[in-house]
């Protein structure tokens, strides 16, 4: 059992590989991105005004700033979470899709062990792939909700990538799901 849910890992993983570019390089992918203005602009920007690398909060809780301004700033926004990373980076790196793989064949080892664990309860192939898109609709709600909850950011982007991620864990609970003996 354990050589079947490793072999079906690592086919679930090649099949959220291939949808992730399939989702991510069509008009349904770019539909979640809000195209910017002047992205030389914002560089310098960004550049200029953020020192290292980090998650900042526009408006943050500035040191020695009573909360009261920060308050007054935060009803009247614009409100921003800024992710910087100084250094470039090659989007086509090899090494980078290495690793991508690599996160979601770990993601499909663990959800294969639990599903391993849960097989014996689970009658036929339609409970196990409904099994693993559950667990995997847990785990995308919990990773997209609270942004726009907590931090505001826009609905549609965590939308979309909740899309993009359900249909990943359907992808990886079909395939899973034919590896995990009941005996």
């Amino acid at each position: 059992m354990k050589r079947d849910l490793l072999i079906g890992s690592v086919l679930a993983a090649l099949a959220m590989f291939v949808w992730g570019f399939l989702f991510w390089t069509t008009p349904l992918g770019k539909a979640a991105m809000t195209p910017g203005a002047d992205p030389d602009r914002v560089q310098r920007a960004l550049d200029e005004l953020f020192p290292t690398d980090g998650v900042y909060f526009v408006p943050d809780l500035s040191e020695g700033e009573s909360q009261e301004r920060w308050l007054e700033r935060h009803r009247r926004g614009p409100l921003g979470m800024v992710i910087v990373r100084k250094a470039g980076a090659d989007p086509m790196d090899p090494l980078l899709f290495f690793n991508g793989f690599l996160h979601q064949l770990i993601t499909c080892v663990l959800i294969a062990w639990l599903l391993g664990k849960a097989a014996p309860a689970l009658p036929g192939w339609g409970a196990k792939a409904g099994f693993v898109t559950l667990a995997g609709f847990a785990a995308t709600f919990w990773a997209h909700a609270g942004d726009p909850i907590w931090f505001y950011q826009p609905w549609k982007f965590h939308l979309l990538a909740m899309l993009y991620d359900l249909v990943a864990w359907a992808l990886a609970g079909a395939i899973l799901a034919r590896f995990a003996r009941t005996e």
